[in-house]
């Protein structure tokens, strides 16, 4: 695998890292597990099938994530929501199917747009060497 494309057809929103404390633990909310399962899913099915994880191996990783709402008055026309909003999710979600630990992950380019039709995040990984 030198470049794979990852698609997410869940809202980008959604993995943001939202959640309370309980106790002295950080629960993370349920919006947040289920985009991360939703990148894990999607990472199984589309990703080719790797015999093994390279634990040695870098990445570079860009997160595109389209928005399906826009800023009205002070921003017109530019999304919502912010271009890492979900970044974390996505690192998270394709440990232990695409790469054995996010540290791998030397890279990360996080862009965002606006597609009122088509909510979605797009994934592209790259092997570095």
């Amino acid at each position: 695998m030198t470049a794979e494309r990852i698609r997410i057809d869940c809202p980008p929103g959604w993995g943001r890292i939202n959640g309370k404390y309980v106790g002295q633990s950080y629960r993370l909310s349920k919006k947040y597990r289920a985009f991360k399962t939703a990148v894990r899913l999607a990472a199984v099915e589309q990703l080719p099938p790797v015999d093994t994880i390279d634990g040695w191996s870098k990445y570079r990783v860009t997160v595109d994530s389209y928005w399906n709402r826009a800023h009205r008055e002070k921003l017109p026309g530019v999304p919502m929501g912010d271009a890492d909003a979900c970044v974390k999710a996505v690192l998270d979600g394709l440990e232990g199917v695409a790469y054995e630990d996010d540290a791998q992950v030397s890279e990360v380019l996080a862009r965002k747009f606006y597609d009122k039709d088509s909510p979605r995040v797009e994934v592209l990984l790259e092997v570095l060497g």
